[in-house]
């Protein structure tokens, strides 16, 4: 009797607990206060050193660096930290006429305010950074672009991803980075390879024989390891959109 008695009393507690269970589920589920519940999610972090992945490539494209013909262009690849506002306006004027097909203020500006944010003031002005695509402003608000051969001193840089972290909504790329000129002299291209940003301190040169059937990047991240240098760039992600935020050389 007793052994019957307490089966019955655990069996009525096993489905008091249930109903109040199921009561709290339903009662958080349909009301107000079951809708704001926010479940917490694990955080995002993520390594990736792969040198072909498609985001990491797509995010180094962003990252405002064109070739340049004279060192008063100030691009993202500095030795101090450079954010939207130390970039040079034609900088970010050649990088829109590089990717977009109308060649105008409105266009340029969409291009310019979704990859690196509203908050920047770009005059609309000629440019002529690489000495090869001359554009002219007009009172028009339109872009005359010409592109001509170019025969000066061309200030670049080998860039080669090293990896990619991405921490919830914010992405740091890191790349080996080598600065070098390039010359035409009687019709041959003479590369220089520099120790750092300010293209003084010149280390060696070469020339296309030289590097035969390797690309030039290839070549001189391969044979002049001794002078890479470190950045690191931070992007977010907004609105499905990457944008970049800064870049910054890395020291330790």
């Amino acid at each position: 009797m007793k052994k019957n008695l307490l089966k019955v009393q655990k069996n009525v507690t096993f489905i008091l607990i249930l109903m109040i269970f199921l009561f709290l589920f339903c009662f958080l589920f349909y009301t107000k206060v079951g809708r704001n519940i926010i479940i917490p999610q694990a955080p995002v972090n993520i390594e990736i050193t792969d040198q072909d992945n498609a985001i990491a490539k797509r995010l180094q494209e962003i990252i405002p660096f064109v070739n340049t013909n004279d060192l008063k262009y100030t691009t993202a690849y500095q030795k101090e930290k450079i954010t939207n506002a130390q970039i040079t306006t034609e900088i970010f004027l050649k990088i829109a006429y590089d990717h977009t097909t109308v060649k105008n203020q409105n266009s340029f500006n969409t291009y310019i305010t979704r990859l690196y944010g509203g908050n920047l003031f770009i005059t609309n002005k000629s440019f002529n950074v690489d000495g090869v695509v001359n554009c002219t402003f007009n009172e028009k608000a339109n872009y005359d672009c010409t592109a001509n051969a170019y025969h000066g001193l061309t200030y670049s840089l080998a860039r080669r991803i090293t990896k990619l972290n991405i921490i919830d909504d914010d992405y740091f790329l890191n790349e080996d980075v080598i600065f070098y000129t390039i010359a035409e002299t009687n019709n041959e291209k003479i590369y220089t390879i520099y120790d750092d940003s300010q293209y003084q301190n010149k280390i060696a040169t070469f020339t296309d024989q030289d590097r035969k059937n390797y690309a030039v990047t290839d070549y001189i991240l391969a044979k002049y390891k001794t002078v890479i240098n470190k950045y690191q760039s931070k992007l977010i992600i907004n609105n499905n959109t990457y944008r970049w935020q800064s870049t910054e050389r890395i020291t330790s």
